[in-house]
């Protein structure tokens, strides 16, 4: 689900995977890499 920051020049994702490795790779795989990840906890 990205959300964009048009004037900030920025696009957040979220997304739910197995663990932050396993996310990178298929953005990677998607031609959109990650600059950086934030791992959160359901819950929490």
């Amino acid at each position: 689900m990205p959300t964009f920051m048009e004037k900030a020049g920025k696009v957040f994702c979220l997304a739910k995977g197995p663990n932050k490795e396993a996310v990178a790779a298929v953005h990677q795989k998607a031609g959109h890499p990650a600059n950086e990840l934030y791992e959160v906890n359901e819950g929490q």
